[in-house]
């Protein structure tokens, strides 16, 4: 074979190994079969969740989908009407895939995860990812079953993949999704405990913007409100040390700040200072007035002195002063920058034993932090 011949074999076999590397592999769709009992939407269809499978590695993530909740009957209805994917899962389609973000499988987006097997469950129970019972919505008997869909998800993987030699577990979500890790990180921690045999295991729960602040509202239900009646209505379940500390108030636990010294597991936070959901449910959206940007930079302030408390054994935060509502899931993930770090080059370094510190940007003004998504 020429010299001419070779060059153009080797760059044909480069360009097909690059567009290999860049192409994504989709998740399949698996519904639970009726054996899993509370595995069920709001509507009572199946739950389930995106699997794509890696058998050379030990390695997953389960990711909680986000998507606000409901709480009274009203909220419900209209959920159901404006979004029926989160409470029904009729329509789901049969792949997903992430091209960016912590669940992307092409490692110029994602250098650490890309290779893990991955769950992601998409949220279709309303109920903050904490509920456990039924309850009547208008004429009908609604299902808020969020802790035993995540449940019935380990149960299956575990009853049909070699789940149980698992040596790194990752449990992450956001918006929504976040907060659903914040209540069930302690819960998740002890379903895999009775099922991966390795005594030396990592498992560790990042919650991206699901960091839910005890805020008032000046236009719309508080949150507080919200909680109050979303625990009765949905049977909820959060962190028992926490409702044992609360008992006349229990939905406190609903809530990051006041949930989260009760968590043993280690979990990496992160929120954005000016979250695009709490600031405008809250208070107002962007473009700001100078009246509203003085409650959005309250709220910032509000944020920077909670987060400040994650001393929580190997607990970490990272939060730019974005406007925005979610990292993991985006460019953002590798881009958005605090003190020269990316969520991604923190969130790694943690993950795999790395000591590291709070990142909590103090750049003086809104949208201020290098790269926020927005800008």
């Amino acid at each position: 074979m020429n010299r001419t011949a070779t060059y153009w074999k080797v760059l044909i076999l480069v360009i097909l190994a690059s567009i290999q590397l860049n192409q994504s592999k989709s998740m399949n769709l698996i519904k639970f079969d009726e054996s899993y009992k509370n595995a069920v939407c709001n509507d009572g269809s199946p739950a389930g969740f995106y699997f794509r499978h890696n058998p050379a590695t030990t390695k997953w993530i389960f990711f909680l989908q986000g998507g606000f909740w409901c709480w009274d009957e009203k909220s419900c209805l209209q959920r159901a009407k404006s979004s029926p994917n989160f409470v029904s899962s009729n329509n789901w389609g049969p792949n997903f895939e992430d091209k960016y973000g912590i669940l992307s499988d092409n490692p110029n987006e994602n250098r650490y995860f890309n290779d893990f097997n991955v769950a992601y469950i998409p949220y279709c129970s309303s109920d903050a990812w904490s509920g456990s019972g039924q309850n009547q919505v208008g004429s009908e008997l609604w299902n808020f079953y969020g802790k035993d869909i995540i449940k019935s998800t380990v149960q299956y993987i575990a009853a049909n993949y070699n789940f149980n030699s698992s040596s790194d577990v990752l449990l992450a979500g956001c918006s929504a999704g976040g907060q659903g890790v914040i209540n069930n990180a302690d819960y998740f921690g002890d379903l895999i405990d009775d099922l991966i045999f390795s005594p030396k295991y990592n498992y560790k729960a990042m919650a991206d913007a699901g960091w839910m602040m005890d805020m008032n509202s000046k236009y719309n239900t508080p949150v507080r409100d919200q909680f109050k009646s979303g625990y009765e209505l949905w049977q909820s379940e959060p962190n028992e040390l926490c409702v044992l500390a609360y008992p006349d108030n229990p939905h406190y636990c609903l809530f990051s700040p006041y949930v989260f010294p009760y968590i043993i597991n280690d979990v990496f936070v992160q929120t954005e200072q000016y979250d695009l959901f709490q600031d405008g449910w809250n208070c107002c959206s962007p473009p700001f007035n100078d009246d509203q940007l003085k409650t959005v930079e309250k709220i910032r302030l509000a944020f920077g002195v909670s987060l400040g408390n994650i001393v929580n054994g190997n607990s970490v935060a990272f939060s730019p002063a974005c406007s925005a509502h979610c990292l993991s899931r985006s460019s953002s993930f590798t881009g958005t920058q605090v003190f020269g770090e990316t969520m991604e080059t923190l969130l790694v370094d943690w993950f795999i034993g790395i000591k590291v510190s709070n990142l909590i940007d103090d750049c003086p003004s809104f949208n201020c932090s290098i790269a926020c998504p927005h800008n």
